[in-house]
C-alpha cells in the first residue's frame, strides 16, 4: 500500500479499489492515512480519504458498522490533518471535493463525524472566502452544498430509519454554527464577481439543501420576495422599502451579497433544539457588504418589518397539538442559547401550507408549535384570554375568541361560567369562585317580573315597585306586570292582589257603582233621604234621587234608604 501514496488520486483510485476488494484491509489503508495524516501531508489524506471513501460508497464492506467505523475515522484525519495545511484557495477547494465525498452515504454517518464533516467544510468555506482572488468554481461550491445536505439526512428517519444519527444539544448547536458558516461564507466567494443586476447564482440540485446569492444595494431589493425555491413553494423574504435605513453601517454605492439558504430540519430537532418543529426545513438570509468578511447587521426593523413566508408540514403541525392552527408561529435559531425562539415574530396569515409572519430581525427560520402562544379552547386563561371553557364554541358564556360574553361572568381554570337567564327568570344558585355551581334559571314568583335578559346576576322585580303604574299584578314567569282592570258600571273588582287579576262582581242590592272608575273603584251604600222623601230611580248602576212624598204618603220617620 506504500506505493499508492506516492500516486495520484486518478493513478490510485483503482489499485485502491483492487486491494480493498480482494482483501478488505481497511484497517492497513486506514494506518497509511492516518501515517499522512502525522507527516503533515494533508494533499495526500485527502486523496487517500476520497478514494477510500468511494470505496464504502459502492458496498466494499457489507457491514454497515463497519463502514460507519471506517468513513469516521477518515473524517477524523480529515479534520485533523487540514489544520496542518496552508488554507489556500487550491487546498480548500480539494477539501470540499473530499468532504462532499465523505458525506456521500448519509445513512453511513454517525453523530459525531456529521458534525465534524460540517468542520471540515466551514473550514474550506472560510478559507475559500479569505484567500480567493476570483470566485471558484461552481463544481466548489456544490460541493460544500452537497456536504451540509448529506449531513444534514444522516439525521432523517426517512432516509435511514432507526439508523438515523441522533445529535445532542451540544452537537446540534455546533451543527447549526458549522452549517450557518459553510453556506454563508462560500456563497460570498462564489458571488464575489458578480455586479449589480447580474442573475443569481443559485444551487438547487440537492433534495434536501439549496442556495441562492444574489448581488444588489440594498434599496434595489425592497419591496421584492427573495427567496431560494422558485417554484412558490419555498420560504420568502419581503424586505423592507427603504433597507439600507436599516442596515448597521451603509456605504453610498456599496453592494451586498445577499445569501439565502433552505436546509431540511435535524430528524431529532425537536429533542435537540427543545422545541416543537411544524415545518421540514428552515429558510435563512444573510446580507454582506461586498468587501467584508462579516454579516451586516439589520436593525431598527420595528417600523417596517420584514414579512416571512415559511412553509410548514400540517400533519406535522396536528401531530404536535390540536391547536396548532392558533400556536403555530415563525421561531428562528438563536445562537446564543442553541435553540429555537419565538421572539420578534408575530403571524400575521396561517394558509393551507404556510404562514406569513412578521419578523424584526435575520437569520434562520422556521415554524413551530409556540408554547407561549395562547390557544382558545385548550382550558388555559393565556395572554389576552378573558376565559378559557376548553372549547371554542360561543353562546356558553366563553365565545370562540375567549371573550367573556355579554351578560355572562366566568371564572376558574378551566372556566365555568353563570349566563344570564330568559325574561321572566332569574338565575339563582349561582357560586362564584366556589364549587364551580353555575345555579339555574327559575321563574320569577307570582307578583314579580322580569322584562330583559339582562346579566346572570339580574333578578325579577316587583309589580308594586318596579313596574310601571301602580295596581298590577303578575302570575309566575311574568315578563311584565299585568294592570288590573276597571270593572263595568254596577260591579267591582274584589279577590285582587299583585299575583291574583281578581273577578268583577255584581253590586249587593244596597249598593251601586255609576262609574267604570278604575280598578279599585268600589260600589258605594246608597246615601238615606230625608223625612218627607224616598229613594226613586235607583239600581246598582244608579244612586238615584230622592222624591218628595206626595199628600196622601208620608214619612213618620227617617226611613233607610230603600224605604218609601
Amino acid at each position: 500500500t506504500t506505493e499508492i501514496y506516492t500516486l495520484s488520486l486518478h493513478d490510485a483510485l483503482p489499485i485502491l479499489r483492487r486491494l480493498l476488494a480482494t482483501t478488505a484491509q481497511f484497517d492497513e489503508v486506514m494506518s497509511g492515512v492516518r501515517a499522512e495524516q502525522q507527516l503533515g501531508r494533508a494533499d495526500k489524506v485527502n486523496q487517500l480519504a476520497a478514494a477510500t471513501s468511494k470505496e464504502l460508497d459502492s458496498g466494499a464492506l457489507s457491514s454497515l458498522s463497519d463502514s460507519k467505523t471506517y468513513r469516521t475515522q477518515l473524517i477524523d484525519t480529515v479534520s485533523l490533518a487540514k489544520n496542518s495545511a496552508a488554507a489556500t484557495n487550491g487546498f480548500a477547494a480539494e477539501t470540499a471535493v473530499v468532504s462532499s465525498s465523505l458525506t456521500n452515504s448519509p445513512c453511513h454517518l454517525v453523530s459525531d463525524s456529521l458534525v465534524k464533516a460540517l468542520d471540515i467544510v466551514s473550514w474550506a468555506g472560510t478559507a475559500l472566502k479569505d484567500t480567493s482572488t476570483k470566485a471558484p468554481s461552481l463544481q466548489t461550491c456544490e460541493d460544500v452544498l452537497k456536504t451540509i445536505d448529506g449531513a444534514t439526512k444522516a439525521t432523517q428517519t426517512s432516509q435511514c430509519g432507526s439508523g438515523a444519527a441522533s445529535l445532542t444539544s451540544a452537537q446540534a448547536k455546533d451543527y447549526m454554527s458549522k452549517r450557518q458558516l459553510s453556506a454563508f461564507h462560500t456563497m460570498l466567494s462564489c458571488v464575489m464577481d458578480h455586479n449589480k443586476g447580474e442573475p443569481a447564482l443559485s444551487i438547487s440540485k440537492f433534495s434536501g439543501s439549496k442556495t441562492t446569492a444574489l448581488v444588489s444595494d440594498p434599496d434595489s431589493i425592497g419591496q421584492q420576495s427573495i427567496g431560494v425555491s422558485t417554484g412558490g413553494s419555498g420560504g420568502t423574504f419581503r424586505l423592507p422599502e427603504r433597507l439600507s435605513s436599516m442596515l448597521s453601517s451603509v456605504e453610498a454605492g456599496a453592494d451586498y451579497a445577499f445569501v439565502l439558504t433552505q436546509d431540511l430540519v435535524l430528524g431529532n430537532a425537536d429533542t435537540a433544539f427543545d422545541a416543537e418543529f411544524a415545518a421540514d426545513s428552515m429558510q435563512g438570509l444573510t446580507l454582506n457588504k461586498k468587501g467584508t468578511s462579516t454579516a451586516t447587521e439589520v436593525k431598527n426593523l420595528e417600523q417596517q418589518p420584514i414579512v416571512l413566508k415559511v412553509p410548514f408540514n400540517e400533519a406535522k403541525a396536528r401531530a404536535k397539538s390540536q391547536f396548532w392552527r392558533q400556536k403555530i408561529n415563525c421561531n428562528f435559531y438563536d445562537t446564543s442559547t442553541g435553540k429555537m425562539n419565538y421572539d420578534g415574530c408575530s403571524v400575521v396569515e396561517v394558509n393551507a401550507d404556510h404562514i406569513l409572519c412578521n419578523c424584526t430581525h435575520l437569520t434562520d427560520f422556521s415554524a413551530g408549535i409556540d408554547p407561549n402562544k395562547p390557544a382558545c379552547g385548550d382550558g388555559k386563561i393565556e395572554g389576552t384570554e378573558q376565559c378559557d371553557d376548553g372549547n371554542t364554541v360561543s353562546g356558553d358564556g366563553c365565545s370562540d375568541k375567549c371573550v367573556v360574553e355579554a351578560g355572562h361572568t366566568c371564572w376558574g381554570v378551566p372556566s365555568v361560567c353563570c349566563a344570564p337567564c330568559q325574561p321572566g327568570s332569574s338565575r339563582t344558585g349561582c357560586t362564584i369562585a366556589g364549587d364551580r355551581n353555575t345555579g339555574t334559571c327559575q321563574a320569577c314568583a307570582a307578583g314579580k317580573f322580569k322584562d330583559v335578559v339582562g346579566s346572570y346576576d339580574t333578578t325579577c322585580k316587583s309589580c308594586i315597585t318596579d313596574s310601571v303604574g301602580k295596581g298590577n299584578y303578575s302570575l309566575g314567569g311574568a315578563v311584565t306586570c299585568s294592570p288590573h282592570e276597571a270593572c263595568p258600571m254596577g260591579q267591582e273588582r274584589t279577590g285582587h292582589s299583585i299575583t291574583n287579576a281578581g273577578a268583577c262582581t255584581t253590586c249587593s242590592s244596597d249598593k251601586f257603582k255609576d262609574t267604570v272608575g278604575q280598578y279599585d273603584t268600589t260600589c258605594q251604600l246608597f246615601t238615606p233621604c230625608p223625612d218627607g222623601t224616598y229613594l226613586s230611580g235607583y239600581s246598582i248602576t244608579n244612586k238615584g234621587t230622592c222624591t218628595i212624598c206626595r199628600s196622601e204618603e208620608h214619612t213618620s220617620e227617617l226611613q233607610s234608604p230603600l224605604q218609601s
